[in-house]
């Protein structure tokens, strides 16, 4: 399977901009770190594992998103759900996070559980549909 560039600078983009927010100067950022590295590596993994699900015919799900593949294209989309992961990584850390640390860090912890979900079932949808298309005869 060959990916793209743009899909792999999506990827990318998710781990380090996500790592970027987690190592920023202040006290209070310094004990998001390794929530938001956890949190970026989950992130990461969802989008790496949508492109390849995408490769293999699969669509995407969810409906935030969902509405700019035909816009924009799989490698665009991937960077918009990159960027709002960043976003929302961000104002967490700076607004909530200085007044609830450890509710920031339990949702940033249970968002990565469910995007190394994500990640799983997208792989095994990629699967089914390798195998599927390559038993179906070509015309």
């Amino acid at each position: 399977m060959a990916l793209s560039r743009r899909m792999l600078l999506a990827v990318l983009l998710s781990i380090g901009g996500s790592a970027t927010v987690a190592a920023q100067d202040g006290t209070a950022r310094q004990s998001f770190t390794q929530a938001t590295i956890v949190y970026g590596i989950a992130a990461a993994a969802d989008v790496g594992s949508t492109a390849y699900a995408m490769h293999y015919g699969a669509r995407e799900q969810n409906p935030a998103i969902a509405w700019a593949h035909p816009k924009i294209g799989t490698a665009g989309m991937l960077a918009l759900g990159t960027a709002v992961d960043v976003a929302t990584v961000a104002a967490l850390t700076r607004w909530l996070g200085p007044g609830h640390p450890r509710l920031v860090k339990v949702g940033l912890y249970t968002v990565a559980g469910v995007r190394g979900a994500l990640a799983a079932r997208n792989i095994r949808n990629a699967h089914q549909y390798r195998d599927f298309y390559q038993h179906v005869p070509s015309r």
